[in-house]
């Protein structure tokens, strides 16, 4: 009964993403789980957790800090699908997004903000959820307010 109730959910998920204009679906690359800032790297998994951040600085080896949101996840994009960061104060500012279908046509999304100064990576401490679908175009202070 539950593998029906999820086989259900994730159907009608997979039609919205087809039939929503601009949806999930309509995005011809897929989401992006990795960037590159100088001298980090930063990768997306799935952890024990949920979504996880993997924080390599080479020759270092990778560190991995979990995140408050649930996998799957991404990076932010812009429109052409490239990885969308907000400069400010010599600190490069990412939002990793987490969304998924609820009954209805709402979405519950999650961000968390990620701050790259140097080489020092910092996971905002706060998440933010609405009730909203992709895609976004997030303002600046998304990027910056958690922190």
């Amino acid at each position: 009964m539950v593998l029906g109730a999820l086989l259900k959910r994730l159907w009608l998920w997979l039609a919205a993403l087809t039939l929503a204009p601009g949806g999930v679906a309509a995005q011809a690359t897929p989401a992006p789980l990795e960037y590159t800032v100088p001298r980090v790297v930063l990768r997306l998994q799935h952890g024990n957790a949920g979504c996880e951040l993997l924080i390599h600085r080479p020759p270092a080896r990778p560190r991995s800090v979990a995140t408050a949101l649930p996998w799957p996840c991404a990076f932010h994009t812009n429109p052409q699908g490239q990885v969308r960061s907000h400069l400010q104060a010599a600190a490069s500012y990412l939002l990793i997004e987490s969304s998924a279908p609820t009954q209805g046509r709402d979405c519950d999304t999650r961000l968390q903000a990620v701050r790259v100064r140097g080489d020092i990576v910092r996971l905002a401490p706060h998440s933010s959820r609405l009730a909203s679908c992709p895609p976004f175009q997030w303002e600046a202070p998304v990027f910056t307010g958690a922190f």
